[in-house]
């Protein structure tokens, strides 16, 4: 852990890391340096923005975020790790002002609410090698990013949001879906929910 800024982190026992305490927590949090993490628990964001930083890949476990922000600069959480987001932010770029394309692969993804974005990155690839469970919160591929879900991706309230492009070689961003797709839809008419929302330039379009 190279820096710590912020009120409410705790580490149980080389078991877990949890920052924040909610609303009132605050600051900024880098876990970076060159040794990889030793605790063997979730990592959970209660609040306060969390910068994953290290330089040695694959250094975090299984994530929860509750509230706040992670700036993720890629290759941060381990393959087989799950993520859970039930509020706040994940951004797939190192910071806030960072630019530069980033890669991250996880295990099972799960989404309650919040959302996961590009932030002002581009270019950037998300895979999920589970499944994909969003009963809410919204995922945003950015401009030449790719989202691949190799497992069932299921939506009962949560959006996966992609770009279109009407050249043949450029695209937006792309979605990319491999097993099964489920979408629990109990709403009627104006009511329903969009679970698959497709940007074309000023206008837009839906599955």
């Amino acid at each position: 852990l190279a820096e710590l800024k912020a009120r409410g982190v705790t580490l149980t026992n080389g078991t877990g890391l949890t920052i924040g305490t909610g609303p009132g927590a605050s600051g900024y949090v880098v876990l970076g340096g060159s040794a990889a993490n030793t605790y063997t628990g979730n990592t959970t964001i209660n609040g306060a923005i969390v910068q994953f930083n290290k330089s040695v890949s694959d250094s975090f476990g299984d994530v929860v975020l509750n509230l706040g922000s992670i700036y993720d600069k890629g290759n941060q959480i381990a393959d087989t790790a799950n993520v859970t987001i039930n509020g706040g932010i994940l951004f797939l770029n190192g910071s806030n002002n960072s630019g530069s394309a980033t890669s991250e692969t996880i295990n099972n993804l799960t989404m309650g609410n919040g959302s996961v974005s590009p932030g002002s990155g581009s270019g950037n690839t998300f895979n999920v090698n589970g499944n994909a469970i969003l009963s809410g919160g919204t995922i945003s591929p950015s401009s030449n990013s790719k989202l691949n879900i190799a497992g069932t991706t299921a939506l009962s309230g949560g959006v996966i949001s992609v770009g279109s492009n009407n050249s043949s070689s450029v695209y937006n961003s792309k979605a990319t879906l491999t097993g099964a797709v489920t979408i629990t839809n109990t709403a009627l008419g104006t009511a329903a929910y969009t679970p698959i929302t497709i940007a074309a330039g000023s206008s837009s379009g839906n599955l």
